[in-house]
């Protein structure tokens, strides 16, 4: 747990959190530009594919780009996890 680390390094618990969150957000942020590069490409291979009557290469095309999005779900809690622990602290801080 990136916050169990961050304590031990000197942070308090406040801080701890909030750089867990901040890493968060830059892993989703990685994660989005890795899709948003993908989708673009399979994006235009799909537009190819029907444009040329090949269904299966469109299918191929239309997974790739649900596998680069897919993800973005799983990261998507992690980031709500870390943005709940990080604002639940804050508030019991009375901030």
């Amino acid at each position: 747990d990136y916050a169990v680390v961050a304590m031990r390094n000197g942070l308090g618990e406040t801080e701890a959190l909030l750089a867990e969150h901040l890493a968060a957000v830059e892993s989703y942020a990685a994660t989005v530009a890795t899709a948003l590069e993908a989708n673009r490409a399979q994006g235009e291979t799909f537009q190819r594919a029907t444009a040329q009557g090949d269904d299966g290469a469109a299918r191929d095309a239309r997974k790739a780009m649900w596998d680069t999005l897919s993800p973005l779900c799983s990261e998507s809690h992690e980031l709500a996890e870390a943005w709940n622990a990080f604002t639940y602290r804050t508030a019991a801080d009375g901030i």
